[in-house]
């Protein structure tokens, strides 16, 4: 009884042991590294020496036990002790989660039934066998009520549901975050001028709402207001990174304010690109041309005589 103390005094320690928390060094994850490995280390001895604790507890209660039967039997305490100790453990775990009886002892249980010379043994089950058996009944209402009837426990079509919204949320974060880097980077000296339906199509309902005001719903331009933009004629440049600027710079002392504060650098670059898609669609009731001729790839040219270079775009 002695050593059954002991090994319960050290399971206790080891099963009381604390599990440090891993910190993150100031050199990176080095110390993180280590700390983990040694704690993980730490658990599967503590588990390990738990289980062998565990197992010599169990030996000598059993030993106990089957000394006081054997000295019920009539044995001395000695003789007792002497042939407990000549017992298998692990034979005696072996027969006590087998259910049946030893091959000289059959006849004792042979039943008289005889099926084409087939008998019947009036055999137990395994003990190992009954207790698993018991144990999915047990197991059955808790696992319906607990996957069925709660939400502690969630079904495969949910776990699978929810990775997917989970995923969708994760990818909408990767998306705008991509969005806005490139956003970050995209400035007048950067853009190109967009091709994509939808963009060109969200340009122009921004078009609408912002510049239509000024330059008319045509781009044709508004007298005292703003420029035509749909010939050649330009009076800050006609490249799309001319237009990104004056669009979102602004022209100071011009009805042309700065929507860099107002719209994001993707949505001036969608209008900047539907206004180049403008040039040439000579629209009923056009402002007179101003400023200089653009054409795309050449030098700027100075405007037609009688043409004004004043205006606002």
């Amino acid at each position: 009884m002695n050593k059954l103390k002991i090994y319960s005094t050290l399971l206790t320690l080891l099963l009381t042991t604390p599990i440090w928390a891993a910190e993150e060094g100031a050199d990176g994850t080095m110390l993180n590294w280590a700390i983990e490995n040694i704690v993980m280390i730490m658990g599967s001895a503590v588990v390990a020496s738990a289980l062998y604790l565990l197992w010599n507890a169990t030996k000598i209660i059993w030993r106990a036990q089957s000394t006081q039967q054997y000295e019920t039997q009539g044995l001395s305490h000695e003789a007792a002790v002497a042939k407990a100790k000549r017992e298998s453990f692990l034979g005696y775990i072996y027969q006590q989660l087998d259910g049946g009886v030893s091959l000289e002892k059959e006849s004792d249980v042979l039943l008289n039934h005889n099926y084409d010379g087939i008998q019947e043994l009036d055999n137990n089950l395994p003990p190992w066998w009954v207790g698993m058996f018991y144990a999915t009944i047990v197991f059955a209402p808790l696992y319906i009520g607990i996957y069925h009837f709660s939400d502690i426990g969630k079904l495969q079509i949910e776990e699978y549901e929810q990775e997917v919204k989970e995923a969708e949320i994760a990818i909408a974060a990767y998306n705008a975050a991509q969005k806005a880097e490139k956003a970050a980077s995209l400035s007048a000296e950067t853009v190109t001028a967009l091709t994509d339906a939808d963009r060109l199509a969200a340009g122009q309902a921004n078009f609408k709402s912002y510049c239509a005001a000024c330059h008319g719903m045509l781009g044709e331009g508004i007298e005292n207001l703003g420029q035509n933009l749909t010939d050649k004629y330009w009076i800050h440049g006609g490249s799309i990174n001319d237009i990104f600027r004056t669009i979102s710079e602004g022209v100071p002392g011009k009805p042309m304010v700065a929507w860099k504060e107002a719209i994001s650098a993707e949505e001036i670059q969608e209008l900047a690109s539907y206004i180049m898609t403008l040039k040439g669609t000579d629209p009923p009731n056009a402002r007179p041309p101003e400023g200089d001729l653009y054409e795309e790839g050449a030098t700027n040219e100075t405007p037609q005589e009688g043409e004004t270079e004043v205006g606002t775009e």
